[in-house]
């Protein structure tokens, strides 16, 4: 089988015999994008502890029977968007009245419930709360005339 031939470096010069240039882009800034999201040693250790111990999606199938399938996902009951920025925060992460165990389809479709729900929320404000302004002022709406 045919390899590649040897390439320049764009940005270096240096001979490149695979896909990138290691003295350009070292190997530990390709991190997987499970990290992306926050994630750290302590959580990939509390969910896999977590899922141990509560191997079975808990969701309510006809508000009567739980789903029973094998769960894959850890998930936040309350989103932890909903708290303060800092230490509250860090505990409802970790906290085990905060999280239960859902299989994948579970898991997606509470997240797109909330989801939905935190537009709806966007769009018309409770009672005597202001909306949020856009963060560039291109992104306002149209009037509608």
């Amino acid at each position: 089988m045919p390899t590649r031939p040897p390439r320049a470096c764009p940005r270096c010069g240096q001979k490149i015999t695979g896909s990138r240039c290691f003295a350009c882009h070292p190997p530990w800034q390709n991190k997987p994008t499970a990290w992306a999201g926050g994630s750290t040693r302590r959580w990939r250790r509390f969910r896999a502890t977590w899922l141990l111990e509560h191997p079975l999606c808990v969701w309510r199938v006809e508000a009567r029977a739980q789903c029973g399938r094998v769960a894959t996902e850890v998930d936040h009951i309350r989103n932890l968007g909903s708290f303060p920025e800092g230490p509250e925060r860090e505990f409802a992460r970790f906290d085990p009245e905060n999280v239960q165990s859902l299989c994948h389809d579970h898991h997606e479709e509470k997240t797109v419930q909330e989801a939905l729900l935190a537009r709806q929320r966007a769009r018309n404000p409770p009672a005597g709360e202001e909306p949020a302004e856009p963060a560039h002022p291109g992104d306002r709406p149209l009037p509608l005339f």
